[in-house]
């Protein structure tokens, strides 16, 4: 028979988030997993803004005079 994990899934930022405010997290590093979580989250928004900026240049041609 197999083993099984006993590992928890893991969580949600928003839930991992409302568990540390009240009080109940238990994770020692909650923090800076927090932490990495936001920063990756960042970066991603930020390059899917860039994709979005250039695909709207290549399909409108580029701005000129900033308008």
């Amino acid at each position: 028979m197999p083993s099984r994990s006993t590992a928890r899934p893991p969580r949600s930022l928003p839930a991992a988030t409302l568990r540390h405010d009240l009080g109940v997290e238990t994770e020692p590093r909650f923090e800076q997993t927090r932490m990495q979580m936001l920063a990756t989250l960042d970066s991603a928004r930020d390059d899917l803004a860039r994709m979005l900026a250039a695909e709207r240049v290549q399909a409108t041609g580029p701005v000129v005079g900033g308008r």
